[in-house]
């Protein structure tokens, strides 16, 4: 199996902002389908509108976004300038 290599420059130009950061995080995240970091459970429910990228469990109610459970949930740092 070969894994896809790409410039710094390509990635600059796939990832210009935080929504297209986000996205491609939960691609890499959740690829077979978002699914809760508390209980694992894929009933999950999308938020619209402002709320965008989050999400609540069908199971636990817990509201989470892919930042949820890793070492960018307490950073300010916007999603696109960690990815870079």
């Amino acid at each position: 199996m070969c894994k896809e290599t790409i410039s710094t420059f390509e990635l600059l130009k796939k990832i210009p902002n935080n929504t297209t950061a986000r996205k491609f995080i939960e691609q890499k995240r959740w690829a077979n389908g978002v699914e809760c970091p508390k209980c694992q459970s894929s009933k999950i429910t999308a938020r619209k509108g402002n709320r965008e990228g989050q999400f609540v469990c069908g199971r636990c109610a817990k509201d989470f976004s892919v930042r949820t459970g890793t070492v960018f949930e307490r950073s300010h740092i916007p999603l696109n300038k960690w990815v870079k």
